[in-house]
């Protein structure tokens, strides 16, 4: 009966965690539109990178920059694949897949490794459910930060283990440091390590377990290395423009800091409320309050209970081992992400949930037990039978989320092509600057790497990055497109007109002298008028 209980327990984990894989995949591959707003930039962020115009999405109206505040070099992950199969959506999620399945991996073995082989089957479950882990089911930057830290998270515990060596953690800083080339936000798990292993340190010189410099190893070395990666970092990303990296990396922050919901894109540079933004109280709790009621309130029940268990009894009724260290990492989590994420947006939590699985996941297999970990042969029956009552209810949130899958692929498959995007796709070259809405970029435009959105939220960002958000028309003045589609707003006609654009057929304009490499055929434009 005993066998028989395990083998039902891990089967039931395989089955909820392959379907919950199963949809995440449904959802990437077979959706044929934006899954989030997002993915227009990271689409557009792929196709400028592919043609070495640097990493920044060219549809926000950004003049050439080496590379955006925030978005990392792992962008030519996307660059590859899109270079290899093509200029298409699917392409690219198909890597943000991978990148999940690599989180999910990680986030399985340090579980087993802390909590042991009973969490670690729940882990695996869990994860591809979790929340803000399936809003990063798209191409976003974030499925790769989930899998850097997660793996990152599992090195931290096995150097834990072992006798502290400074070389070790050397090493473990600097990969932390190279977390920040996936992206910024990734500190935010950096912070955590490090109150974790100062905490250590301290716990060591207070019990005289070590002399002063035996104890600061830990310390020393993480931060040495970071230092290190840092520095790797700042000579790819920053050191080529950094008026340009910081300058967008700075707007996106000031951007969402006078409200929870809604953006200022037109938030000029304030270094005073920048600063105020990382280290004001009065900025940083609304903002986090914000975040977690957005999460709790998004949650189904069974995660809620997870995180009302499992967080409380790790943290109040267990030991906390040295190779965990709960109570500082956990709380250097959750005030290094008050710190360092942007809006209180609950998909930026997502680096470091890893921190947290464990906990999550030995809220099923040791309840409020005192035990350090559960191996999977030692796994009590009323866990196995407790895990069968979440497992079905995760399997019902699985269900519905296939369910809203469904539905949006039969809504994209009964979308037609527009007339006029396939009239500017048989006209235009891919090398011309394309001005249209911003909605049929990712999915009809992604060979156009100057593609600028003319959509109000793009045309906001890229002229308050030049200082023009008080005068649109100049804004496209700078920007001069070979062509312009759609229905234009009154600045972008009035600049069409001070130009002279020709109309060369309907809601399709060119520019009377075009820029190098772009050619455009006004006969085959003709011949598909809308």
């Amino acid at each position: 009966m005993k066998s028989r209980t395990q083998t039902l327990f891990a089967l039931v984990a395989v089955v909820v965690g392959l379907a919950a894989i199963g949809v995440r995949a449904y959802a990437a591959l077979a959706t044929a539109d934006v899954l989030d707003w997002d993915e227009t930039y990271y689409a557009s962020t792929t196709a400028t990178a592919s043609r070495g115009l640097g990493v920044y999405p060219f549809v926000l109206g950004y003049p050439q920059i080496p590379s955006m505040g925030g978005i990392g070099h792992v962008v030519y992950l996307y660059v590859l694949a899109y270079q290899i199969f093509g200029p298409h959506l699917l392409t690219l999620r198909f890597v943000s897949l991978a990148a999940s399945l690599l989180a999910v991996a990680g986030m399985t073995v340090a579980t087993r490794r802390l909590c042991g082989g009973g969490a670690a089957w729940v882990a695996f479950a869990i994860a591809p459910s979790l929340l803000v882990v399936y809003g990063t089911n798209s191409i976003r930057l974030d499925s790769f930060a989930v899998a850097f830290v997660a793996w990152a998270f599992v090195l931290y515990v096995a150097i834990s283990e072992r006798p502290p060596a400074l070389r070790r953690y050397v090493l473990l800083g600097v990969v932390f440091a190279l977390c920040l080339n996936v992206h910024l936000h990734t500190a935010a798990a950096t912070f955590a390590i490090g109150a974790a292993l100062l905490w250590q340190s301290f716990r060591s010189l207070r019990r005289g377990q070590a002399p002063v410099v035996a104890s600061a190893t830990p310390v020393a070395g993480f931060v040495g290395g970071y230092a290190i990666g840092a520095l790797l970092f700042f000579a790819l990303s920053v050191w080529p423009s950094p008026q340009s990296y910081v300058r967008t990396a700075a707007l996106a922050r000031l951007s969402a800091v006078d409200s929870d919901t809604v953006l200022n894109l037109t938030a000029p540079m304030d270094s005073g409320k920048l600063a105020a933004s990382f280290l004001s109280p009065t900025e940083l709790i609304p903002k986090e309050a914000a975040r977690y009621r957005s999460m709790f309130l998004g949650m189904p029940w069974w995660e809620r209970a997870l995180w009302l268990v499992g967080v409380p009894a790790l943290l109040l009724f267990r030991p906390d081992p040295d190779r965990y260290r709960a109570r500082p990492l956990l709380a250097g989590a959750v005030i290094g992400g008050g710190i360092v994420l942007n809006s209180a947006s609950p998909v930026y939590f997502a680096p470091l949930v890893p921190l947290f699985v464990p906990a999550l996941a030995s809220a099923i297999t040791h309840g409020v037990s005192r035990r350090l970990r559960v191996d999977s042969t030692l796994v009590a029956s009323w866990s196995a039978g407790l895990w069968v009552i979440v497992a079905i209810a995760i399997g019902h949130t699985v269900a519905v989320r296939a369910g809203h899958v469904a539905s949006r692929v039969r809504h994209d498959a009964g979308q037609s092509t527009p007339a006029i995007v396939e009239a500017v796709r048989a006209a235009v070259s891919h090398d011309c600057v394309l001005v249209g809405p911003t909605g049929l970029y990712a999915r009809y435009f992604m060979a156009y790497p100057r593609f600028v959105g003319a959509r109000q939220t793009e045309v906001l960002i890229g002229s308050t990055y030049l200082d023009l958000q008080s005068d649109p028309v100049a804004y496209w003045r700078v920007k001069q497109p070979d062509v312009v589609f759609g229905d234009p707003d009154s600045a972008l006609a009035s600049y069409l007109a001070d130009a002279g654009y020709q109309l060369i057929a309907d809601r399709i304009w060119r520019r009377p002298s075009l820029s190098a490499g772009c050619t455009i055929n006004a006969r085959q434009a003709g011949s598909r008028r809308p």
